[in-house]
């Protein structure tokens, strides 16, 4: 049922929204009203910033980020042709999987990486417009990065777009660096001016410490049990994608590649890199494109099944 109600696009589904991503923040939202709300502290630029301010502009923040970045999805799935023109899926599931989640690094900067990750398929489908498309995706990144060092892992993604798409030029590569520095290098201005410069170089580079996952780690039961079903739900959505590739155009086979690679990358890294759950939300916006494409590929029952654990699970886990 819940799929079905996302399959085609109307507008009291962007209502929709506005509920699913309240409801979910629910817990912090009381915590808020309680007093008990306590600040992320991370080494972001952003996030950094909102510290210095009141619990209540960070909750505003999390949420508009999280509506957002829904409404982004669904219109670079519908522009692409990523699922259907007019499914509004991806947005709903993009919600889910960020169910219960504060304003962290990861989600901060979500609209930024999904506009990154629109701008290398457009780059697909607007032969026209490949340049101004990779100097866009590199800035995107350079500004993602503020907000999230871990976003550096998407410069992976642009070269492996450029290698998919044929576009081998080394025209592409400089306009992918200029973006990228075009943003942390006005950044770098404003903190030799107004700050220390070490600072910043301390804030942009990840905090990579090694640590095979399950061995040593610091993720709770909770956490651990979300991550596994995470893992095994994104893999068997791939696993479906690509079963059912024939159907596919050789442009919308190509955007499955580049938004697999986008998955594939963090959920790795997340194996051997100590911050677990940082990398795994760089992978859930790429993740609900493939869900959503797998929910409508499979059939009524098991859609429905995994849609309802979907729903409920991170209630159950609060527990």
């Amino acid at each position: 049922m819940f799929v079905r109600a996302f399959k085609t696009t109307y507008p009291i589904h962007y209502v929709f929204f506005i509920m699913m991503t309240l409801v979910y923040q629910i817990p912090d939202i009381l915590r808020l009203f309680n007093g008990n709300f306590t600040l992320p502290a991370d080494n972001s630029l952003i996030i950094n910033l909102l510290t210095s301010v009141t619990p209540i502009l960070t909750t505003i923040v999390t949420l508009a980020v999280l509506y957002a970045s829904a409404i982004a999805i669904v219109t670079t799935s519908q522009h692409n042709l990523i699922i259907t023109r007019t499914s509004s899926l991806p947005g709903a599931i993009f919600i889910l999987l960020t169910a219960f989640k504060m304003l962290t690094p990861e989600i901060a900067a979500s609209l930024t990486l999904i506009l990154c990750i629109y701008k290398l398929l457009n780059s697909n489908n607007e032969e026209a417009y490949n340049e101004l498309n990779f100097l866009s995706a590199g800035t995107m990144i350079g500004i993602s990065i503020m907000i999230s060092p871990y976003s550096i892992i998407y410069l992976l993604l642009i070269f492996y777009a450029i290698y998919e798409l044929k576009n081998y030029n080394i025209r592409f590569l400089l306009l992918i660096i200029m973006g990228f520095l075009l943003p942390t290098s006005i950044c770098a201005l404003c903190y030799l001016t107004f700050g220390n410069i070490n600072d910043m170089i301390t804030m942009l580079i990840p905090d990579v410490r090694f640590d095979i996952i399950l061995h040593h780690n610091e993720l709770s039961i909770c956490n651990t049990i979300h991550y596994l079903l995470y893992i095994i739900l994104v893999s068997f959505s791939i696993a479906v994608v690509w079963y059912n590739k024939s159907s596919m155009s050789q442009i919308i086979e190509k955007e499955y590649k580049i938004i697999t690679a986008a998955a594939v990358i963090p959920i790795t890294l997340s194996f051997f890199i100590a911050d677990h759950i940082a990398l795994i939300m760089m992978s859930i916006i790429p993740s609900s494109f493939l869900i959503s494409k797998a929910l409508l590929s499979i059939n009524k029952f098991w859609r429905d099944v995994i849609a309802t654990i979907m729903i409920f699970l991170p209630i159950l886990l609060l527990f």
